[in-house]
């Protein structure tokens, strides 16, 4: 994927996130990692700026945190969209499509450079744009997303519920 290319991707994913991922073509892992590698890089990278910008951590300690960040932030996705995937009680495409759609949702990560409110933008815009691209990919309603999304969190309050009492 060549810099126009990404760059189209992400202004049509954070603008248009419903139309993202409706019509023909669908979402693949593959083309969602291609995606999913710099983007993570630069959503660490924006993440960690004010760190290194105010001295807390030296050039080194940034480059390292900035690309395990990367790592654990494709590692953690995919996970996110495999249970995501078993959540859906009859998903309508494969895995892979699920993987990649979770994957395109990283296009929020110019957002993280915003100084103050852009962390808490961009996870809640991540949100929406995973919540429209599975909808739309498995042509399920928007709902039935989120409970798939709250499902594993409740089920583990439940857990932890009974066994306090």
């Amino acid at each position: 994927m060549d810099a126009g290319a990404f760059l189209r991707t992400i202004r049509q994913i954070l603008f248009h996130p419903g139309k993202s991922f409706s019509g023909p073509s669908r979402p693949t892992w593959k083309k969602g990692l291609a995606f999913a590698l710099p983007a993570s890089f630069f959503a660490s990278f924006f993440l960690n700026m004010g760190n290194f910008l105010s001295g807390r951590i030296t050039l080194n300690t940034f480059c390292a945190q900035s690309l395990t960040g990367a790592l654990n932030l494709v590692l953690l996705l995919g996970l996110e969209a495999l249970i995501l995937h078993l959540f859906l009680w009859r998903p309508l495409k494969s895995l892979g499509s699920t993987v990649g759609a979770v994957f395109y949702s990283l296009a929020v990560f110019p957002l993280f450079a915003l100084p103050f409110i852009g962390r808490q933008l961009g996870m809640i815009w991540n949100l929406v744009i995973m919540v429209a691209a599975i909808a739309n990919l498995h042509a399920i309603h928007p709902r039935k997303v989120v409970w798939a999304m709250a499902a594993p969190f409740i089920l583990a309050w439940l857990g932890a519920l009974s066994l306090s009492l």
